[in-house]
């Protein structure tokens, strides 16, 4: 009887560390969105900032 206990306590823990697990994977991918979205911006105005550079010259 105490093996099906703990087969569901394995199942039950498999479903939460799932969810966890893809939680986990959710943030980091809105983190790495983040982090991109910063270096693009960055070098879009450095390249502006050449531009206009190269145009006053």
């Amino acid at each position: 009887m105490s093996d099906v206990g703990l087969y569901s306590f394995i199942g039950i823990f498999s479903v939460v560390l799932g969810i966890v697990k893809e939680l986990l994977m959710i943030f980091l991918l809105f983190k790495g969105i983040q982090v991109a979205n910063i270096y693009l911006k960055k070098n879009k105005d450095d390249k502006d900032d050449k531009d206009e550079k190269d145009e006053i010259k």
